[in-house]
């Protein structure tokens, strides 16, 4: 089976966690080996355009690979290819999107077509229905053999959405990416803070507070791989390759911040950084596939920090913590045994505090910064 139909095969299974789709619709203008890919019992249909989608009926997942060329460019026609998608899926169906972005030249399409899926809404049997955001991966053939960083693959499942309905209705709740997306890191917000810190960083200190911080991890090797959760617009996992040869393997929830990352990635060409979009307290990474977990100057945003670190235990932290943890959890399954931990992050810390510090620090808004290292055990 090819790579690239070996990696839709691979979001799918991602996202349905050990269930088998009996039901699978593939939309790709060239002949393709999918049916490889999932048991003998799943029925499985190919069409050659999104035009044919009425032909699919309470599919288990659909999968449209490279076949929205004139959408990237016709709004109707995209609202057209979201309605009928959603009706076509049952509920908690899965959709598969891969497209090639590079030939737009347009580095902010990823993240336009992010939010776009995000918000858009029809009724059905009454019903607010829409798509649940999981992921959007980049394609790995492109990235490592063609040099592309622009080629991507969206995992989405159906969902009912309380509140309004209608045709093309694009109201729901707001979530965090939105506070993102629309209130810190817009645009201009971005590059303000890049301004102040220095060339693609968005935290104090810039390239050499960030060295500085790295280089507490101690003896790093070529080839390692680390993963940079809340990676920005990517300036540390690029400094993390450049100066100790790691693969890094950036997430952010923040569709607007790693659309910077991309499109600068896609220019230096250097296939040790890859991303993705998504929310690191629900991906499901892959067991001990990390020698390190970095996260600078971000977890402090993330309201449920416990579901994320929960699971982390029996690890000893810096003397600045001295912190254990007595669950499991999702950062101790993608770190190797012998990996490590190391965050910094923004808050009151523990301890006592002098009156002083309570006033200046808190009183007054400012920042208190807190740094944690630990190490899965053997």
């Amino acid at each position: 089976m090819p790579a690239v139909d070996q990696q839709l095969v691979e979001c799918v299974r991602h996202i349905i966690k050990g269930s088998e789709p009996l039901k699978v619709g593939v939309v790709a203008q060239k002949p393709s080996s999918l049916s490889d890919g999932f048991g003998s019992s799943a029925s499985i249909t190919f069409v050659s355009s999104v035009e044919w989608l009425e032909e699919f009926k309470e599919l288990d997942v659909l999968i449209v690979n490279e076949a929205l060329e004139k959408e990237m460019h016709d709004s109707r026609a995209l609202d057209k290819f979201v309605a009928s998608a959603l009706h076509t899926l049952r509920m908690g169906g899965v959709l598969i999107v891969r497209q090639d972005l590079s030939k737009l030249n347009d580095p902010k399409k990823v993240a336009m077509m992010t939010d776009y899926l995000d918000v858009f809404r029809v009724e059905e049997n009454g019903e607010n229905v829409g798509f649940s955001f999981y992921a959007v991966n980049e394609v790995e053939d492109s990235v490592y053999a063609h040099q592309n960083w622009q080629d991507f693959i969206w995992t989405l499942s159906k969902k009912s959405f309380p509140g309004q309905h209608g045709e093309n209705v694009t109201f729901r709740s707001p979530c965090f990416r939105d506070f993102l997306d629309r209130t810190q890191y817009t645009d201009t917000g971005i590059f303000a803070y890049e301004w102040i810190f220095g060339d693609n960083f968005i935290s104090p200190g810039g390239w050499d507070q960030n060295l500085a911080i790295l280089k507490r991890f101690g003896p790093m090797k070529t080839g390692q791989r680390m993963l940079d959760i809340g990676v920005g617009i990517g300036g540390g996992a690029r400094q993390a390759a450049s100066e100790f040869g790691l693969h890094v393997h950036g997430v952010d929830l923040s569709a607007n911040m790693l659309a910077v990352a991309l499109d600068r990635v896609h220019k230096d060409k250097d296939a040790r950084v890859t991303y993705a979009i998504c929310d690191a307290t629900e991906y499901d990474f892959q067991p001990a596939s990390f020698d390190f977990v970095f996260s600078r100057d971000c977890i402090h945003h993330i309201e449920g920090t416990e579901k994320l670190f929960s699971r982390i235990h029996n690890s000893e932290f810096s003397k600045l913590s001295r912190i254990r943890y007595k669950k499991s959890c999702e950062l101790q399954r993608a770190l190797k045994p012998g990996g490590k931990v190391l965050i910094t992050m923004y808050g009151v810390g523990y301890g006592a505090h002098s009156e002083s510090f309570k006033q200046y620090y808190i009183a007054d808004d400012n920042h208190n910064w807190n740094f944690f290292l630990a190490v899965k055990p053997l």
